[in-house]
């Protein structure tokens, strides 16, 4: 089996021999071929619920016959759970270092928005698992710590050689050493 988007032309009542069936005609986005996903209830909610220009995703069978795959709809911004982008942005604080007197640092914010992230549906046809948002976690928490080590790493020998250097001259570098050694790495 494989999925097709595809845009909706209209759905139709069609007489057959066999009595009256419920057809969504569609053109496929890949190459705009046009098919047909055929119902034998008149009543199908789900393509009635379509609409010409609709984009919808379809499933092919190995038979080579279409019908629409019933998904739940991404959730709306303005729904539980997701913020606009600039409600998110203007929360965040502008400083980089820790505050002492209570205020939340930018690091403790970048970590909550990644929880966040990993823990929330966002509507996406594919959902994380418990188990693969802790492996997720915990690779990006490893690669982190790599890429510390890469920049202190290159700081240290370029200090112990006797180079005079930038910071931002440092962290490019073990940039690069780490994007060189993440190919190594499985």
């Amino acid at each position: 089996m494989k999925t097709h988007q595809a845009k909706v032309i209209n759905v139709v009542q069609a007489k057959t021999k066999y009595g009256l069936k419920l057809v969504l005609n569609a053109e496929l986005l890949s190459d705009n071929s046009q098919v047909a996903c055929w119902s034998n209830e008149l009543g199908n909610k789900l393509y009635r619920s379509k609409h010409k220009g609709d984009i919808v995703e379809l499933i092919e069978s190995d038979k080579g016959k279409y019908s629409v795959l019933d998904r739940e709809p991404p959730h709306n911004i303005d729904s539980a759970g997701l913020k606009p982008v600039k409600e998110v942005m203007s929360s965040i604080p502008k400083s980089n270092g820790y505050v002492n007197n209570g205020t939340t640092t930018t690091q403790q914010v970048a970590n909550n928005a990644v929880e966040d992230y990993l823990s929330n549906d966002l509507g996406l046809p594919e959902l994380l698992t418990d188990r693969q948002k802790q492996d997720l976690s915990k690779l990006t928490q490893e690669r982190a710590k790599l890429l510390v080590f890469c920049i202190e790493t290159m700081k240290n020998e370029m200090d112990a050689k006797g180079f005079e250097f930038y910071e931002n001259s440092v962290r490019s570098l073990g940039v690069s050493l780490f994007i060189s050694i993440s190919k190594y790495i499985p």
